[in-house]
């Protein structure tokens, strides 16, 4: 009996904690959000981790075309008082496996309702605009012909007659049995594409129907201006004889959950998309959604609207379109005027981060039934660019070329005479290049090479800034690292010289030959790279410098008599000989709260870094970085490059001193490893490790 009175008391006490520590968590104060995330090879992690837990993880998608990778969504549920939103989403990327994640946001249209026009006017006034006409010539009465644009918006109206005839469809579903999933790809019955508006399918996220059911109808007005048909009556297409994949990832709400966008965009690349359209965007970057986009612009041109804020991108950009991998595109009017409304890049010329203009004010095309409307927004602008880049893309693969995606990208960005100009209300002057159809075909490829992502160091310290920094001493070291993007042809024998308009500068190392640049490619000089540049500054004590620095890039085209092409850009840094913040305000006029300044110890060089395998797995092998650990490390950057030398980009970021990925069989990477201490802007970096190959 004694025996039986213990166990109910064991058994008493252990329902007694457990429900203790389930009402702890329940009635302490916390705070949940969704978030995407992307992991190396399956899911195995239970999901709770201390004062955190995910709930309701589904798989987006799977693809080797990725990297191995796998997507999900999930909702974050965690303790106000131990964590914020974003030391939550760090603590969750540190587990081992995973790749990256971030908070499935929200993205909005960007569409704007206007006025029709005079009845009397020319309806569709953008084709001679942009020169369409001239390249139709070309293309033999078939622009786009062969090519696949994928719509990424709120769905098609694919029974209007002006769209019909040009709907994409998946030859497997017409043909194959009702209900079933006839291809394989985890959608049933999408035959003219996919919907996968979470939010507007009473909880049915992926089906095969992705009809536009909104009266003016967003996706559809996008698809009639890419492939209205021809000679029906209605209007014409610009990329009049291409095929419109319909992928449906927001309602007529305007809203696209981040989560709904990777389906999508990943169906659509997987279908063999050419093009694909995002008349969407938000402020907020996603790091799995770009990191899925990056890889999808390998094979397709990926276009996206610039929004319709009215602001420029020294205080607001735009995601997808802000990528450097997607044209990003702001809108015109029919006097070749940025429209008032849209947002703008500050750099002239420069293709950065928003890359062209085009008519984007008074568009005429297709909505619900059977029906026809003007509508204006950088919306409209994007699926302009998105039809020409159908006819160069087609016009491509009729000349053989090697990688259409890219010269594609190349040539629409690089090959316009024609310019937009804008005046904002500071009285600034910008201008633009604006879409040339013609040009865009008839072009020959050269070189543009645009340097940019500026970044500095100061020698005795090791602080890294871009902006404004301070200095306790008169003389001062200063490393400049950079980025360099060549937007067009590929680019030989790239040199990159400075020079200092500052009398208490001077140049102590102004040249560094980088090399060859790849077509639509970059190279990335880090500030504490052997191939970055540096200056010597000598001032007095608690005054404040503006330093302009002058950065020119030579390359030479390809050819048999290659043309030597030279650009000039140039950046300004503030500096102050003073270690006193309140006084660097007071002197200089700038705010504390923007001080990048740093006074944290720099770690010492990462040591023995070395490979170990781990294994394999189909077409991938599981390989483990290990290094000795750092003095004054609080996380390591790992870093990955197909050249011992150069080239080298961003892998992973982690706090233990090793970790473990995926590659794919055959392909052969070198790997370097440093470490920083400190947070946010206010970090301190190490030199590199050894480099190996594995």
């Amino acid at each position: 009996m004694k025996h039986i009175s213990r166990y109910i008391s064991i058994l008493l006490f252990i329902l007694v904690c457990f429900l203790y520590n389930n009402t702890v968590f329940a009635a302490d104060k916390y705070d949940s959000f969704n978030m995407v995330f992307s992991v190396y090879g399956d899911y195995s992690w239970n999901g709770s981790g201390k004062d955190y837990r995910l709930e309701e993880v589904n798989e987006l998608f799977s693809s080797d075309r990725f990297g191995a990778a796998k997507y999900y969504s999930a909702r974050v549920e965690y303790r106000k008082s131990v964590y914020s939103e974003e030391e939550i989403i760090d603590v969750i990327k540190e587990r081992e496996g995973f790749c990256e994640a971030s908070r499935d946001e929200v993205m909005y249209s960007e569409e704007i309702p206007a006025a029709r026009l005079d009845p009397y006017m020319q309806k569709q006034w953008y084709l001679d605009n942009i020169d369409a006409y001239d390249a139709w010539g070309l293309a033999d009465g078939a622009p786009g012909k062969d090519i696949v644009v994928a719509v990424v918006d709120s769905g098609i109206n694919y029974k209007h007659a002006d769209l019909s005839d040009n709907m994409w469809i998946n030859i497997s579903e017409v043909y194959g049995v009702e209900g079933v999933d006839d291809d394989g790809n985890g959608v049933t019955d999408d035959i003219y594409g996919a919907c996968f508006d979470a939010g507007n399918q009473g909880g049915d996220t992926i089906t095969g129907d992705p009809y536009d059911t909104d009266k003016d109808g967003h996706g559809t007005h996008v698809a009639g201006i890419i492939a209205m048909s021809g000679g029906n009556g209605g209007g014409r297409g610009i990329a009049y004889s291409s095929k419109i994949m319909a992928v449906k990832a927001g309602g007529s709400d305007g809203k696209f959950l981040v989560s709904d966008v990777i389906s999508a965009v990943n169906y659509a690349v997987k279908m063999g998309a050419d093009v694909i359209n995002m008349s969407f965007g938000a402020t907020n970057k996603s790091e799995v959604l770009e990191e899925l986009l990056k890889e999808a612009s390998e094979k397709s041109v990926l276009v996206a609207a610039a929004g319709n804020e009215r602001k420029s991108t020294d205080t607001y950009k735009m995601y997808p379109a802000a990528y450097p991998f997607v044209i990003g595109v702001m809108a015109s009017d029919i006097n070749d005027t940025i429209a008032e409304w849209s947002n703008y890049d500050t750099r002239n010329n420069n293709v950065i981060t928003y890359d062209i203009a085009a008519p984007g004010v008074e568009i005429y095309s297709t909505v619900f039934n059977n029906k026809y409307k003007y509508l204006s927004g950088t919306s409209m602008a994007a699926p302009v660019v998105s039809a020409a880049a159908a006819v160069v893309f087609s016009d491509a693969l009729a000349k053989g070329i090697d990688n259409p995606a890219k010269y594609t990208f190349g040539q629409l960005v690089n090959s316009s005479g024609q310019t937009a100009e804008y005046k904002d209300s500071a009285g600034n002057n910008y201008t633009y290049r604006k879409l040339d159809l013609y040009d865009a075909v008839t072009a020959e490829p050269s070189i543009n090479m645009n340097v940019c992502g500026y970044e500095y160091m100061l020698e005795n310290t090791g602080q890294i800034f871009s902006d404004i920094a301070y200095s306790k001493d008169e003389r001062v070291i200063i490393h400049c690292g950079y980025k360099i993007q060549n937007t067009w042809a590929k680019a030989k024998n790239v040199e990159v010289n400075i020079s200092v308009d500052s009398p208490e500068c001077k140049v102590i190392k102004g040249a560094s030959l980088t090399g060859d640049i790849d077509a639509c490619s970059s190279s990335d000089i880090a500030c504490n790279d052997d191939k970055a540049m540096i200056i010597e500054f000598n001032g007095e004590t608690d005054k404040v410098y503006n330093i302009p620095i002058s950065y020119n890039v030579t390359g030479q085209t390809e050819g048999e008599v290659p043309e030597t092409i030279s650009q000039s850009y140039t950046d300004v840094i503030t500096l102050s000989l003073n270690n006193n913040l309140t006084a660097l305000s007071n002197i200089s006029g700038l705010s504390v709260s923007n001080y990048t300044g740093s006074n944290i110890q720099k770690p010492v060089k990462v040591k023995n870094l070395r490979i170990q395998r781990k294994g394999k797995s189909g077409k991938y092998s599981k390989i483990k970085l290990k290094w000795k650990k750092a003095k004054g490390a609080d996380k390591y950057i790992i870093y990955y490059s197909s050249k011992k030398k150069t080239g080298f980009k961003k892998l992973a970021v982690c706090k233990k001193n090793s970790y473990v990925y995926k590659v794919k069989k055959g392909r052969k990477y070198y790997y370097r490893v440093r470490a920083y201490a400190g947070t946010g802007y206010d970090k301190v970096y190490g030199k590199y490790s050894n480099t190996v190959r594995g």
